[in-house]
């Protein structure tokens, strides 16, 4: 997957642009908001580089590059929620940027193009999770269309001391709806304990945020 926006270029991270993902992942800033909040080392990035160079099938993450300098100032991705009750999990998009790249609209002129192509592939709902109280990952899904479903229970990355999350969908008409997927899912989910409290927004907001 190669796009191309008003500004950017969506393609894959190159080994010569290691230095600086490293920039962005090299963060707790940054990683804080994803599964996993541990920094990466070098060795994580040319992994990660490595693993999604050619890749076709999802997960897919891509550079996202402003046409203007073609200095990459974060990751678009399209993955997968870990498969529950004997099914494959949704499609859902995601993405991160270098701290001094927000602001500028790129993750939401990425994540726009993205979710289009996660939505042609047919998948019956297209999701988008967060920290319930990760403001400007929700201004960004509401800028591109999706439903906001407000603050539910994950039955995928919730635990037990913090089972809330931001959850945004787009579904086909025919599809299950994203509310009885929820209700379905954390009626029969076990959770885990947390193992890290929530990150603070650089705002100062604190889970779990606004209703």
């Amino acid at each position: 997957m190669e796009l191309s926006t008003d500004r950017t270029q969506i393609r894959p991270w190159r080994p010569d642009e290691a230095d600086r993902l490293l920039d962005i992942v090299g963060r707790r800033e940054v990683t804080a908001w994803l599964g996993n909040p541990d920094p990466w080392t070098a060795d994580d990035v040319a992994d990660f580089i490595a693993g999604n160079a050619a890749t076709t099938d999802i997960p897919i993450r891509r550079a996202v590059v402003p046409l203007a300098t073609g200095v990459p100032v974060g990751t678009i991705m399209i993955e997968r929620f870990k498969p529950l009750l004997g099914q494959p999990g949704d499609p859902h998009v995601g993405w991160f940027l270098h701290p001094d790249a927000r602001g500028h609209g790129w993750a939401t002129e990425a994540a726009a193009a993205v979710l289009g192509v996660a939505v042609d592939g047919a998948a019956p709902r297209v999701w988008a999770g967060m920290w319930p109280h990760n403001t400007s990952s929700a201004n960004v899904c509401r800028r591109i269309g999706m439903v906001d479903l407000g603050r539910q229970d994950d039955p995928w990355y919730g635990t037990v001391e913090y089972p809330l999350a931001r959850l945004f969908c787009v579904w086909r008409p025919d599809a299950e709806h994203p509310l009885d997927v929820l209700a379905r899912l954390n009626a029969a989910v076990v959770r885990d304990h947390a193992t890290e409290e929530p990150p603070v927004g650089p705002d100062g907001a604190r889970y779990p945020g606004p209703a």
